[in-house]
């Protein structure tokens, strides 16, 4: 399940980049804090994800 769904958060950030973790909780079905976890796993399996903070932050 969880492997599912961090093949589907990285596709997603590929197609829509500067998604919020409160937009990817919600595509996703799961906690803020479950997608943090999630972004941290992608980046220590050699995942290309970077954060940005303020209004035009997010996810890339």
């Amino acid at each position: 399940m969880r492997a599912a769904r961090l093949i589907r958060m990285a596709l997603l950030l590929q197609s829509s980049p500067g998604l919020t973790a409160a937009a990817l909780a919600h595509e996703l079905d799961v906690s803020e804090r479950t997608v943090i976890r999630d972004v941290q796993a992608l980046q220590e399996a050699g995942v290309p994800v970077r954060s940005e903070r303020g209004r035009a932050g997010g996810y890339r």
